[in-house]
């Protein structure tokens, strides 16, 4: 068993993941994806935070998150800080997302929906 979780937490679901996220994701309406699902981290930054700094975490933040599911990528942003990430949080990081709520085709994040 840990080997078959080892092989996946460090596989790249650009090659191995299946589509997920919805291609007629439509920017103008609110849209939920159900479901528990693993996605892969592509970018992680405080855009709370000046250009020149966002890679650095500060006390008030807010992170934008591009996730990928192999196939199509979705923005997201925190609306209650998680833990679990950070501006140090690589790229290639597997995260749990549980019934993600799209809002004009961004991703809305908090502790409750992404481990």
């Amino acid at each position: 068993k840990q080997s078959i979780f080892e092989l996946a937490l460090y596989s790249d679901l650009r090659i191995v993941g299946l589509p997920i996220i919805p291609l007629d994701l439509d920017a103008q309406s609110n849209q939920r994806i159900c479901g528990r699902h693993v996605f892969q981290v592509e970018e992680l930054v405080n855009i709370s935070e000046p250009s020149e700094s966002r890679n650095q975490e500060s006390r008030s933040r807010t992170l934008k998150i591009l996730l990928t599911d192999g196939h199509e990528t979705i923005c997201g942003i925190e609306s209650r800080r998680v833990n679990d990430l950070s501006v140090n949080t690589p790229a290639g990081t597997k995260v749990l997302c549980q019934d993600l709520e799209l809002r004009r085709g961004i991703a809305v994040f908090g502790p409750d929906n992404i481990k």
